[in-house]
């Protein structure tokens, strides 16, 4: 019985080494992040690192953001105060607009696809991957 329970444990402790690295390394290679406040997330460098754009709104609360260090892709969610779109509008293209709404391309435009989403009941979304180009 003890030899069973010995043969049996091993396959299992193997999976369970094998299961924490793939979740260890895939965690660092998509560091996921939340912040309070734009200034938060702006003082722990997503900015300065390139991975959130300057333009991102100021009012920006609740950002949950995540890239890809492979892909150099970016996801961020965010709530922004409504008023709060004029640096992004200076930057960023409207390619479309309807009730619940507007989407922007951003850029750059020649080696990235960057959109961001405001949808009126102040909920924002930002995507951001490379062209390949």
């Amino acid at each position: 019985m003890k030899n069973m329970v010995l043969i049996l444990s091993i396959p299992l402790a193997f999976m369970g080494i094998v299961l924490a690295t793939f979740t260890y390394f895939g965690y660092l290679e998509n560091p996921k992040s939340e912040f309070a406040t734009f200034e938060e997330m702006e003082s722990a460098g997503l900015i300065s690192a390139g991975w959130l754009p300057e333009y991102f709104p100021k009012s920006a609360t609740r950002i949950r953001e995540s890239h890809n260090i492979d892909t150099n892709s970016v996801w961020a969610t965010f709530e922004y105060d409504r008023a709060d779109v004029k640096s992004m509008e200076e930057v960023c293209q409207k390619i479309a607009e309807s009730n619940a709404g507007s989407k922007y391309l951003c850029p750059p435009y020649d080696s990235r696809t960057s959109t961001m989403i405001f949808r009126n009941d102040g909920e924002a979304y930002y995507l951001s991957y490379d062209n390949g180009i």
